[in-house]
């Protein structure tokens, strides 16, 4: 079985996974829109995916039981 990053966690589109977004120049007036921790993911870079969701929970469970 091969396993991969995306089969537990999707890469926000906004931010490409890193979390964060560099303030930029858009529109007619050239304003420079809003930089700092991404908006549309809250600063994860991306969200868990189902899978993602139980492996969080056994790393959970690890941690509370000294077994990491």
């Amino acid at each position: 079985m091969e396993l991969r990053l995306e089969d537990f966690f999707i890469k926000c589109r906004e931010c490409t996974g890193t979390g964060w977004v560099e303030p930029r120049r858009e529109g007619t007036h050239n304003s420079v829109t809003y930089g700092g921790t991404c908006r549309q993911c809250g600063g994860p870079g991306g969200t868990l995916t189902a899978n993602g969701e139980v492996i969080a929970e056994l790393m959970g469970f690890l941690r509370k039981h000294n077994r990491l």
